[in-house]
């Protein structure tokens, strides 16, 4: 007995998201998205920075922390500096 054709699912139409506009706190330049935390390079919690600035400052900065002390265990160093932050007031976010 021939397989009955089953019929095409109706395509999905996805709504366009408005994502935020935002400055980063390093070059101050505008951009669009939700940033990324620039610790070590700003200590201040509610800050961003932008992808450029990511890529190019925050993480060699962080490399450059953990080679700077390879006898500690990078999470554990993260994680006291987090705690560490000026305006850190209930932890670390889960």
């Amino acid at each position: 007995m021939p397989r009955k054709k089953e019929p095409k699912p109706a395509p999905v139409r996805l709504e366009p998201v408005a994502l935020p506009t935002k400055k980063c706190c390093i070059c101050g330049k505008e951009f669009v998205g939700f940033g990324n935390d620039p610790w070590p390079l700003s200590e201040k919690r509610t800050d961003v920075c932008c992808d450029d600035c990511n890529y190019e400052k925050v993480i060699p900065a962080r490399m450059k922390a953990i080679a700077d002390d390879p006898g500690q265990d990078s999470y554990e160093r993260a994680r006291r500096s987090w705690d560490e932050r000026p305006d850190q007031q209930s932890g670390p976010v889960q």
